[in-house]
């Protein structure tokens, strides 16, 4: 087993995460399995985050679900058990694959864990400290899915930050200049770059988007759950 290869990339390749290495765009649903209007917990609605807006996520990690059905909000991931393999003086490549191949067997032999998330991921927005979803509160965007309700007027830009943007390679920065010139910013350009796979993902770290997407008039009255609440 190649050293370098973390328990992420592991899991990743077993399909038991969600984001690609750089990142990507996820659409905040909340749990599926409690009732409407109930979906986000406590901590992120006093943050100001809504059902249905749409933020960056990033930095996705492993999680194990309690066996006894417990399903703490914490960061019991898959390197706690490796380091705990590694103490008992198992070779550390040797205990990521084990650990790896405990968790893939621990998920699809219980078809309750299939219901529920591996992984806790990051988001990018306004808040002090690190906000963390779980990945089964989240959905998967793509550039194309956010560019049509933004021109239906659907949802609007919330920014709050500046976006760190890498230097690119002439070629690369070519092919980002072209999606400029077809009406992106050069944040959005950079990251079509990168869905498109012109750009690799170890050139998408420090791309973090200040900016966020939420869902405004007919749609929002139609769709998002949080009611009498200002999009502003």
């Amino acid at each position: 087993m190649d050293p370098t290869v973390t328990l992420e990339d592991i899991a990743r390749e077993a399909g038991l995460l969600i984001l690609p290495p750089g990142g990507a765009w996820v659409c905040i649903k909340g749990c599926p399995a409690w009732p409407r209007g109930q979906r986000l917990i406590r901590p992120h609605k006093e943050l100001g985050i809504q059902h249905l807006d749409i933020l960056w996520g990033c930095s996705e990690k492993l999680t194990i679900i309690p066996p006894d059905g417990r399903h703490a909000r914490g960061e019991r991931n898959l390197a706690q058990q490796v380091m705990w393999e590694v103490g008992r003086g198992e070779d550390i490549s040797d205990a990521m694959a084990c650990a790896a191949e405990h968790l893939v067997d621990y998920i699809r032999g219980d078809p309750l864990q299939t219901v529920h998330q591996t992984s806790l991921i990051t988001v990018s927005y306004p808040a002090p400290e690190a906000v963390k979803f779980y990945n089964g509160e989240l959905s998967v965007f793509t550039s194309d899915l956010i560019r049509k309700p933004l021109e239906a007027n659907w949802i609007e830009t919330h920014i709050f930050g500046q976006t760190m943007i890498p230097i690119l390679e002439e070629a690369i920065r070519d092919v980002v200049d072209a999606f400029e010139m077809d009406g992106l910013s050069k944040s959005e350009a950079y990251h079509q770059a990168y869905t498109a796979g012109v750009i690799e993902p170890e050139q998408m770290q420090p791309f973090v988007p200040q900016w966020f997407y939420r869902p405004i008039g007919e749609f929002r009255d139609t769709f998002v759950e949080e009611e009498n609440e200002s999009t502003s």
